[in-house]
């Protein structure tokens, strides 16, 4: 008895070549200088000048206190800090001159455009999430304008090496997940690995103001030009490289098998909506 031989397997192979040529060449024109260029994270840039929130009425909430300058920080009985000035530290890891200035800056930011933006520093969450955190502080604190909801909370959890970016409802369009990373990693973790924290958080502040209030000046180089980064096309990459590697194992389990069924493995990947985002340095 004779065997008979597959005839499908050079357009199996064919295919195989088409599945990877394909997503390569797309990654290619994609990332070529002059070409198309990447936002980051898949981000659709909102021109700075365009940015601003409505102006209204900031809430009386204790951000534009009488103690704002004093230092001194009490907590209520489910353990939150009462909001007292712009600038939280309670973990005392900025210097006078800095607190000073940040508070000062903070509060003209809010007379003049009604945004309200809190610095938080903890000494430690013990061991509660610096993600839940922020949160219950967003609630009890209410940042921002009244209807409008347009306040952010910078955190950091000192013993945690944890930073923390939330943005209220009302401008977590502007004050995306992508555009905190930004701002994390181009200054904050770096001067954060360096003791600066006066340096990283003086940056992500102005870089957040700049960004709510519509003020380009304000928004460093770094986080500009971000987006436009040959690193920023990881994530493209690493995409094509699954696909390619799906096609490869289906073709393969085809060619290996000579027609015999297969089982297809489906892999979930979750990932749920935020109103800010975390880091650690």
């Amino acid at each position: 008895m004779g065997v008979k031989r597959n005839n499908g397997t050079w357009p199996a192979l064919i295919m195989m070549m088409v599945a990877i040529g394909i997503p390569l060449l797309g990654v290619y024109l994609l990332t070529k200088q002059g070409k198309v260029k990447i936002p980051f994270s898949g981000e659709t840039e909102i021109p700075l000048e365009m940015s601003a929130v409505p102006f209204g009425t900031p809430r009386q909430n204790g951000f534009s206190s009488g103690r704002a300058y004093l230092r001194e920080y009490t907590k209520d009985e489910r353990g939150l800090y009462n909001l007292s000035g712009p600038v939280m530290d309670t973990a005392h890891v900025i210097g006078d001159k800095t607190f000073t200035e940040l508070t000062d800056f903070l509060l003209d930011l809010e007379n003049k455009t009604g945004l309200q933006i809190a610095v938080l520093t903890v000494e430690s969450l013990d061991g509660d999430s610096l993600n839940d955190f922020c949160i219950r502080q967003m609630e009890k604190w209410k940042l921002g304008q009244e209807g409008v909801d347009d306040g952010a909370l910078l955190a950091v959890a000192v013993k945690e090496h944890g930073i923390r970016i939330e943005a209220a409802p009302g401008v977590q369009k502007l004050l995306t997940d992508s555009r905190i990373s930004r701002i994390v990693r181009s200054g904050m973790v770096k001067s954060f690995q360096k003791k600066d924290f006066d340096a990283g958080i003086t940056g992500a502040v102005k870089n957040m103001a700049g960004i709510l209030s519509g003020n380009g000046d304000l928004v460093s180089k770094q986080v500009r030009e971000a987006g436009n980064r040959p690193e920023d096309t990881t994530t493209l990459w690493v995409v094509a490289g699954f696909f390619i590697l799906g096609w490869i194992l289906i073709l393969w389990s085809i060619l290996h098998n000579h027609g015999a069924s297969y089982t297809a493995v489906r892999t979930t990947v979750k990932d749920g909506p935020s109103g800010g985002a975390s880091a650690c340095w």
